[in-house]
């Protein structure tokens, strides 16, 4: 004898089921197993097998899917997609819960989720699973050698260590920090400081920085393996998907600048300080040079790297009534979308040889343009030399030195179809990293909305655009009306629904464009169960921009305190790695900076 409850159509279940689970958002639905253990009938209404849209629903109310509808084509949207990775997950987010074994493919899971958060995976990560305190004992093993004489597997397998070092940096929250134990934070200040003061042994870059145009076939330099991240193929919404290894040093350089930076105010200003001026004013009436009390107090407590922080959703308390209006939450942060350039990364910037129909913006153009506030961490000079002459030597006997960076930069555009400057060469005739890819000898030409830039080797002028992002045309009107395409703005995806923007570069043919996924709307959930019916494809809507040189210097106050300095790099189109020349308008010296994360000004 069927209840009333059997009795309903199997519409009518699904839905119930559905709203049932809206009611929390924490946590596996497992109110929908428990009604299929209630009968034969509901079971083959609301099975895993049969009913792949309801589960694929769920999905979409538990995970946020707006990253992967931006960035992943119809193949990867599909009812079944949706479904198999609603059950990877919660079996992952069991194990973290239990503080079970886990394994590399889970850790990529949670890496994945925190690059596509907007607020409902961390819900899951942080709410329900507890993942802060499972990456504290996680961190802790893997400290703990592997057998009598061993290697801990923290650097033995620097794999599972990359990928838990920017785990703990993108869950990084400043109050967070703030609040762990002094020993918390000096094991994790110790753990982290071989990738920083001896980076060079690690990979720490998707191609090397000998490459500013990378190499096309892999044939061409057999070492280049050696000194790119390993690549692996993992699963994600059910399909195979080709990933590298995120390089450990820039997150390890990160997560330990924001507990340098706790540990600071902690100790306060040392007492040596008192022995210099006050201030400006003190110093200019002594005849003083250098850093003051007050631009030293304002280094010590001011400078501040910009902490990710959890993206909370906003309203909370909203009513689920139906899916459509569970689309209009947000998050309260950018979310997801600070993190599209490292996603676009991982998944095209692999293999240098291989062109990623995945590919989105590895550089959004004028992210450079404004003021700027940060830090240089510089090694002991005399340690780090004895560290390269005897390797055996403790990592953390190296001291790590900070020393303020301030600086404005502005942008310059190669607009197509001029050709850009060469690649400056080294000594053995490759491509020239510690003079900022440019070539040796150039000089600078300023005019009120372009550089000219002079080769003296070959005797050519390039004119490269300044780019003003905040006016409605970037460029001088006479650059705007020469470009052979429309400008696209950061954001076009809200405009063109369902539609993602990104940039993409490679080789020397390659511009910096903004790239256009063809995904699923982001209020639908594609009811497809045959994906091979989609192929990945991204087709390019054209910036224009075929290079990017940058320019800038220390503004007076600032130089007073840490040295004048002017400023000019180069921007790799590939993977959107930066390379300043830093040089000092007294010194005869140059500094170079690769840029890894400032905070702006």
């Amino acid at each position: 004898m069927l209840s009333s409850f059997e009795r309903l159509t199997p519409e009518l279940v699904d839905s119930i089921a559905y709203f049932a689970v809206t009611l929390d958002l924490k946590g596996p639905p497992t109110i929908v197993l428990n009604l299929c253990l209630t009968s034969k009938k509901l079971n083959a209404i609301l099975n895993f097998k049969n009913n792949t849209y309801l589960y694929a629903r769920i999905f979409r109310i538990k995970f946020d899917i707006s990253a992967p509808t931006r960035r992943l084509s119809n193949r990867w949207a599909t009812s079944t997609c949706h479904a198999v990775e609603l059950t990877k997950r919660f079996s992952v987010l069991k194990r973290i819960r239990s503080r079970a074994s886990y394994s590399i493919e889970d850790l990529w899971t949670v890496y994945l989720m925190l690059l596509e958060g907007d607020g409902r995976n961390e819900i899951q990560l942080f709410d329900w699973a507890g993942f802060s305190l499972f990456l504290s004992s996680v961190i802790i093993k893997r400290m703990i050698p592997t057998s009598r004489g061993g290697s801990p597997s923290w650097f033995s397998d620097i794999h599972g260590t990359s990928l838990i070092v920017w785990l703990l940096w993108m869950s990084a929250c400043r109050g967070q920090v703030e609040m762990e134990t002094l020993k918390t934070r000096h094991l994790i200040l110790d753990i982290l400081q071989p990738f920083v003061a001896a980076g060079y042994r690690y990979v720490s870059t998707f191609v090397p920085d000998s490459y500013f145009y990378p190499p096309i076939d892999e044939d061409l330099d057999g070492d280049l393996y050696n000194h790119c991240p390993e690549v692996v193929t993992i699963k994600h919404y059910g399909h195979d998907l080709t990933v590298a290894v995120p390089p450990v040093t820039s997150a390890a350089a990160l997560a330990m600048t924001v507990r340098w930076e706790t540990e600071q105010v902690r100790q306060g200003l040392p007492e040596s300080i008192n022995n210099f001026p006050q201030n400006r004013q003190e110093a200019i009436a002594t005849g003083r040079r250098g850093m003051t009390v007050e631009d030293a107090r304002a280094f010590h407590y001011d400078v501040r790297v910009r902490v990710p922080e959890r993206c909370q959703l906003y309203p909370m308390g909203v009513d689920l009534g139906e899916e459509d209006e569970v689309s209009e939450w947000r998050p309260t942060s950018v979310g997801s979308k600070r993190w599209d350039e490292d996603w676009s990364r991982v998944v095209s910037c692999c293999k240098p040889w291989v062109d990623s129909p995945l590919r989105g913006k590895v550089y959004t153009p004028g992210d450079l343009v404004g003021s700027w506030t940060g830090r240089i961490m510089l090694p002991g000079l005399n340690e780090h030399f004895d560290l390269l002459s005897n390797p055996m030597r403790p990592v953390n006997s190296v001291p790590i030195y900070h020393q303020g960076l301030y600086m404005t930069l502005r942008e310059h555009h190669c607009l197509q179809p001029d050709d850009p400057l060469r690649v400056g060469e080294d000594e053995t005739g490759g491509d020239d990293p510690l003079h900022a890819w440019l070539p040796r000898g150039f000089t600078v030409r300023q005019y009120e909305d372009a550089i000219e830039v002079l080769d003296r080797l070959i005797e050519r002028s390039v004119r490269y655009e300044t780019f003003n992002p905040g006016r409605e045309e970037p460029y001088s009107h006479a650059a705007c009306s020469k470009l052979q395409t429309d400008w696209t703005p950061d954001d076009c995806h809200e405009e063109v629904p369902g539609e993602s923007c990104g940039g993409s570069g490679g080789g020397e043919s390659t511009t910096y464009t903004e790239a256009v996924t063809k995904g699923a709307a982001a209020s639908t959930c594609v009811s497809i169960d045959n994906d091979d019916a989609f192929e990945d494809t991204v087709s390019h809507r054209s910036s224009g921009v075929a290079d990017i040189l940058v320019t800038g210097e220390t503004g007076e106050r600032h130089g007073d305190a840490w040295g004048h300095y002017t400023i000019i790099g180069r921007v790799r189109s590939f993977d959107g790695r930066v390379a300043l020349l830093r040089t000092p308008d007294v010194f005869l010296t140059y500094h170079v900076i690769f840029i890894t994360a400032f905070k702006r000004g």
